[in-house]
């Protein structure tokens, strides 16, 4: 079963370069609940799936692993 992988929202910034106040900026939020998305402070990440997938350009199956990994 694949489960939503935090660790793929900093792993895709480093490969694109971004700074975390660059990525919030482009979600429309601060960098302290930027920080808490990438690090897997609550659920919140599902509001902003789409805007992840738009700046990475990634596909969304691309945040999901394995519940192992």
């Amino acid at each position: 079963m694949k489960k939503f992988n935090h660790r793929k929202i900093k792993e895709f910034r480093v490969q694109k370069g971004l700074t975390q106040e660059e990525v919030a900026d482009f979600l429309g939020v601060s960098q302290s609940t930027y920080y808490r998305l990438e690090n897997g402070i609550g659920e919140m990440w599902g509001i902003y799936i789409n805007g992840l997938c738009k700046i990475f350009q990634v596909k969304t199956s691309d945040f999901f692993t394995d519940d192992d990994n």
